[in-house]
């Protein structure tokens, strides 16, 4: 749903699919090349045998998934090409205010294909970035349609200079952000809970044609 509201809103998305065909799947992944990567349709966590969390992150498609894909059929998952990146922004939205922060995910290796898996280093690398006026609009027309007063943007920003939106989580985290540039992202917050910064009332819908969500590629 979200995807499809941005494309509508003339946001760049990457090719992505979702489903449990594993005829699909590998259709998807000609298309794109091979170039491909996939994530969890739901939690991103599973829990092992001794009741620990494991984190299910993004991951590249590998030969080696592709010959289990029969796996598919009972396990859905979302597949995306994979976009080259420039760097990637984490962009936080409270009412009206938008916090932009980006990062360049090279910078540790492990970090290519999610850069939680290089945290520990890029937590430090961290910095405001500030969006051109046109995307930022969009951004704030994505919430808008959405209902939603706080947002956790993920955003690649590719070699040439496209921005493509990835997700908006509705209950992102927020403070390595601020722990990181010094943007008073919890302020903001607590101002909007608290009625001294406003909120986006009266939210104009956007008309959003059920007919492409259905469909299992956008």
């Amino acid at each position: 749903m979200q995807l499809v509201l941005a494309r509508q809103l003339g946001i760049d998305i990457p090719r992505t699919l979702t489903t449990n065909s594993p005829q699909d799947a590998l259709s998807f992944f000609d298309d794109c090349n091979g170039d491909v990567i996939v994530k969890m349709l739901s939690s991103f966590s599973v829990r092992d045998e001794s009741g620990h969390d494991k984190v299910v992150m993004t991951n590249r498609v590998t030969s080696e998934h592709l010959r289990k894909i029969d796996t598919l059929s009972t396990c859905p998952m979302t597949f995306q090409e994979r976009i080259q990146k420039s760097m990637e922004l984490r962009i936080t939205v409270v009412g009206y205010e938008i916090f932009a922060a980006s990062v360049d995910s090279g910078l540790e290796p492990m970090a290519e294909t999610d850069f939680r898996r290089g945290f520990a280093t890029l937590s430090q690398h961290w910095k405001p970035y500030r969006l051109p006026p046109e995307f930022a609009g969009k951004l704030l027309a994505l919430m808008d349609a959405l209902q939603m007063n706080y947002g956790a943007i993920d955003v690649i920003v590719t070699p040439d200079g496209r921005y493509v939106f990835l997700e908006d989580n509705p209950v992102g985290q927020f403070g390595w952000v601020e722990h990181a540039t010094g943007m008073p992202i919890a302020r903001t917050i607590a101002g909007l809970l608290t009625g001294r910064v406003p909120r986006r009332v009266d939210l104009p819908t956007v008309s959003c044609n059920l007919g492409d969500f259905a469909r299992s590629t956008v």
